[in-house]
């Protein structure tokens, strides 16, 4: 879940020549209005390869595995659980399978990137998970042989006809930076790429007032390799592979997950601010039409424009709205040129956003 790195600097001599390794900085953290679409690869037949100076990394032939999911960076003023997490200044979004959302709250600088707490709903009820101790994501400067440790902490708690559930978590994580070199995704070649080793342990404990069950605790203990590319441009991640192993209840179960991202875009904030609603979008990624889902609209004529990630209007349709609950909108998308877009709909001074893969 964490990432965390912080800074030894060197030069390596190769030969006659002199290479300065690559050393990662808080540019390579996404700002307001950075979008970045990952794809899920199937990790059976992954291996995380060598550690050490100038190495090679090759998953060219990751196999993509379920659906391509869009995570977009905005303020945290104003999102679902803003109030939860005054110090964030940074929010990360992203589609959570159900039709809405789920929140990730930061707080970035130049030299920290903190993960103050997440929200999202379950089974039909808001979750705002809260880091009394944040976690410390990652420090800034970073490059190869870089080692940091922390520890984390945070609750959060929820009434459920009657019954009041607390889940306490806490959790010790340590990250070494043990190689650079370059690395090659079903996206392209990333030259300049550090890797990053992180040892993760978690206990949950979930306590249970108004029904006679017992406290839960589950451990989870986590290797994750990720690797970053330092060129300019890029964001986040280019991959991420993980194996994890989590005890519930006594029983062990395993788990291997790869990551690899598919594009970033920095350019689609200008446009359109972030002040507004959220619709929910699917399906997603979508190829011949996808449906906006808007709640609590209103009667009028509503315009939708999307917009492509240089900012431009790649799109803009109009429909009758009525004031409903929830309300509906079929938006025809064949035309389109595959990749991301941005949705801005207004309606008698409303207005909804959302974001779209296409196809």
């Amino acid at each position: 879940m964490k990432k965390i790195y912080s800074m030894l600097g060197c030069l390596i001599l190769i030969g006659t020549a002199a290479f300065a390794q690559p050393t990662l900085t808080s540019s390579s953290i996404p700002s307001l209005g950075t979008a970045i679409t990952t794809q899920e690869a199937d990790a059976t037949p992954l291996v995380e390869g060598n550690s050490g100076a100038n190495q090679t990394w090759n998953f060219a032939g990751a196999v993509p595995s379920g659906n391509a999911f869009i995570s977009d960076y905005i303020s945290a003023t104003g999102t679902p659980y803003a109030a939860s997490f005054p110090s964030a200044n940074l929010c990360q979004r992203q589609p959570d399978g159900s039709g809405g959302y789920a929140y990730a709250y930061y707080y970035s600088n130049s030299s920290t990137y903190e993960l103050h707490g997440l929200g999202t709903v379950t089974g039909g009820v808001n979750v705002a998970f809260i880091y009394t101790n944040a976690q410390t994501g990652m420090q800034f400067p970073a490059t190869h042989n870089s080692t940091f440790s922390d520890v984390f902490a945070g609750s959060y708690t929820i009434n459920v006809s009657g019954t009041t559930i607390t889940n306490y978590r806490s959790g010790s994580i340590t990250s070494l930076c043990d190689g650079y070199g370059t690395l090659t995704t079903p996206s392209g070649t990333f030259t300049n790429t550090l890797r990053f080793k992180l040892s993760q342990a978690l206990r949950d404990s979930t306590v249970y007032v108004g029904i006679p069950i017992p406290a839960a605790i589950s451990e989870f203990n986590a290797t994750t390799y990720d690797w970053f590319c330092t060129n300019a441009g890029s964001k986040l991640n280019q991959f991420y592979l993980s194996f994890d192993t989590t005890v519930s209840g006594g029983i062990p179960t395993y788990r291997k997950s790869a990551f690899y991202e598919l594009s970033v875009s920095t350019g689609m904030d200008e446009p359109i601010p972030y002040a507004m609603a959220q619709a929910s979008v699917y399906p997603n990624p979508a190829s011949d039409h996808a449906f906006f889902v808007l709640n609590n609209s209103v009667q009028g004529t509503a315009t939708c424009k999307l917009y492509d990630v240089s900012g431009r209007v790649a799109k803009e349709v109009t429909t009758p709205m009525s004031t409903t609950d929830r309300f509906e909108w079929m938006f025809p998308i064949q035309e389109l040129a595959t990749g991301l877009y941005k949705a801005h709909i207004t309606c008698q001074g409303k207005q909804w956003q959302a974001t779209l893969l296409k196809n």
